[in-house]
């Protein structure tokens, strides 16, 4: 009679504390910084990464489609905002013309004009 050996379940990984810490730190940043869209994804990329290594595939595919939505919603309002299509041209401000006299006339404060 033989024994049929499974293989062992790859052991899942457990993050230490500060690099969870450190993780939210940086989930911060690109918050309160607004950073354009290669970094949003790189850095939801790391985010999502314990995921995968930690043996959750169906949370982390989930997650990631969930951020490829708003993304991709992000990025269609961004655009949808920016177009200026049927609406009137902006105004350019009027130049502003010197005033003669304006740098000899002693108004500056530190005197050598």
């Amino acid at each position: 009679m033989s024994r049929s050996k499974s293989a062992p379940a790859p052991a899942a990984v457990i993050l230490d504390p500060r690099a969870k810490l450190y993780l939210m730190l940086l989930a911060n940043m690109l918050l309160f910084f607004h950073a354009d869209a290669r970094a949003e994804a790189l850095l939801t990329a790391l985010f999502l990464t314990p995921l995968f290594l930690a043996g959750r595939w169906r949370m982390g595919l989930r997650l990631t489609a969930c951020y490829a939505v708003l993304l991709g919603l992000g990025l269609w309002s961004d655009a949808a905002t920016q177009d200026t299509a049927g609406l009137r041209a902006p105004r350019r401000p009027p130049a502003l013309a010197p005033t003669p006299g304006y740098m000899s006339s002693g108004c500056f404060p530190w005197g050598f004009a």
